[in-house]
C-alpha cells in the first residue's frame, strides 16, 4: 500500500507538469505539497499490520517477546501523528526485514528437523 501512495505522489507532480499551462499557482502549490498526502495514508495503512504481528507474536510466541514488543513500539510511533514518519522511514524497514529473517530461519529450522526426523 505504501508503494501505491508513493507513486500516487509522483504522478500527481507529473500531471502537474504535463498540464503546466492549464494549473495556476496555487494548484501547482497544492500538487507539490501532496508528498504529506503520502506519509499520512503510508503511516495508516502500516499501522494495522504491524499491531497484528505484535499481538499476535506475544500471545502466541511465534515470534520472540522482543520482537513482538518491537513491533508495539513502531505501531505506537506510527499513530503519534508528528512523528509516526520516523517510524514509516526508520521502523518499518527494520520491523520488515527482522520479521522476514525470523520467518525464513524458522522456516528452514522446521526443514532441518524435519528432515532429521524422517531419518
Amino acid at each position: 500500500m505504501a508503494g501505491v501512495f508513493g507513486m500516487l505522489t509522483a504522478a500527481v507532480d507529473l500531471a502537474g507538469g504535463i498540464d503546466k499551462s492549464d494549473i495556476g499557482p496555487t494548484t501547482a502549490s497544492a500538487f507539490h505539497h501532496s508528498v504529506d498526502i503520502f506519509f499520512v495514508s503510508a503511516e495508516l495503512a502500516v499501522i494495522l499490520p504491524i499491531s497484528v504481528v505484535a499481538f499476535v507474536a506475544w500471545r502466541t510466541r511465534v515470534l520472540p517477546r522482543w520482537w513482538a514488543a518491537f513491533s508495539g513500539l513502531v505501531a505506537v510511533v506510527l499513530v503519534i501523528g508528528p512523528i509516526g514518519w520516523i517510524g514509516l522511514i526508520s521502523g518499518l524497514p527494520i520491523w520488515t526485514l527482522g520479521t522476514s529473517l525470523f520467518v525464513l530461519l524458522r522456516r528452514s529450522r522446521t526443514r532441518v528437523e524435519t528432515a532429521a526426523a524422517a531419518a
